[in-house]
């Protein structure tokens, strides 16, 4: 696929009663529960239900955002996907990222051909006016999307759950957080089509060192125990997603070209453990009897429902 997506064919249904929605003078409204939604001026509709996610705004961590996001859009999730549909009709194949943030994805799925959708509940919204494709934004909770079942083919959240059930940017998650968990995977699953395929991606609850969630800005990494429930498991991805939410299957996926490291390149030994971080996970990372393990710093599984 190389040609642009122009099409857009995703219909909205409420996210309280999954009833269908009527347009209104200022968004959308429910025809079961009466609840009405606005739309912004740029295209994109307000379905928030519940509490958003505190996440704080941050400008050069959202510019950031949108150069990793071009990384791993270009050289990860763009190819797993021309893999996973290869004979698929350009436009035909409706993607969905779950927690889009800034929603760089969306501009470069749309633009490979893809029939791409973000949602996202946080703070990171104020900075979809940068985006070409507004109109294919919706701010929403994970566990409340204001989509129809089976609509997506594809759905992918890459290291959103581990945030799910805790108090915005919190590395430890909040009493009960089970359940939120449960219900943002059970909503993923709920809008994918019956043999449409999820991507979920985080950081290795099995590894000891967390490359992606640092205590402070100067430390490389940190440090948990294996039993700290922040992260996920492959054996937490199965129970939620198979035994839970009566997915197919579940595998690891090679992570291969995932992540480029770019902010660890201002001193020589930042550019040293970048290339090693790299070799890492293009190697070890990557080894079919070892992408599931321990030894992976980050997780990358296909569930097929």
């Amino acid at each position: 696929m190389s040609s642009e997506c122009t099409t857009s064919t995703v219909e909205f249904a409420c996210p309280v009663c999954f009833g269908p929605l009527q347009t209104s003078e200022r968004g959308w409204q429910c025809s079961g529960c009466t609840k009405t939604y606005e739309t912004a001026a740029l295209g994109y509709t307000d379905f928030l239900e519940g509490a958003g996610f505190a996440d704080e705004d941050n400008v050069e961590r959202a510019l950031h955002e949108e150069k990793t996001a071009e990384v791993t859009m270009m050289g990860y999730l763009i190819p797993l996907l021309n893999k996973l549909f290869p004979d698929a009709p350009s436009g035909s194949i409706r993607v969905l990222d779950v927690g889009c943030g800034v929603a760089r994805s969306v501009d470069l799925l749309r633009e490979a051909g893809y029939d791409a959708w973000g949602v996202d509940s946080g703070h990171r919204a104020m900075h979809w006016p940068r985006r070409k494709f507004p109109q294919n934004l919706v701010i929403a909770n994970g566990q409340s999307m204001p989509f129809p079942d089976d609509t997506f083919d594809f759905i992918f959240s890459a290291g959103v759950l581990e945030h799910v059930g805790c108090d915005g940017d919190a590395r430890s998650p909040s009493p009960g957080y089970e359940q939120p968990r449960l219900d943002y995977v059970a909503g993923s699953v709920r809008v994918t089509r019956r043999g449409g395929l999820i991507n979920y991606t985080g950081p290795n609850r099995l590894f000891p060192f967390d490359l992606f969630h640092r205590n402070t800005e100067g430390n490389p990494f940190r440090f948990h125990w294996p039993w700290d429930p922040f992260l996920q498991s492959m054996n937490d991805f199965h129970h939620l997603f198979v035994e839970q939410c009566g997915c197919e299957s579940l595998r690891a996926l090679p992570i291969r070209g995932y992540w480029g490291f770019l902010r660890l390149n201002k001193t020589v030994t930042q550019r040293l453990g970048c290339k090693a971080a790299n070799l890492y996970f293009n190697t070890i990372g990557s080894w079919p009897v070892l992408r599931g393990s321990f030894a992976n710093p980050w997780l990358s599984v296909l569930v097929k429902k």
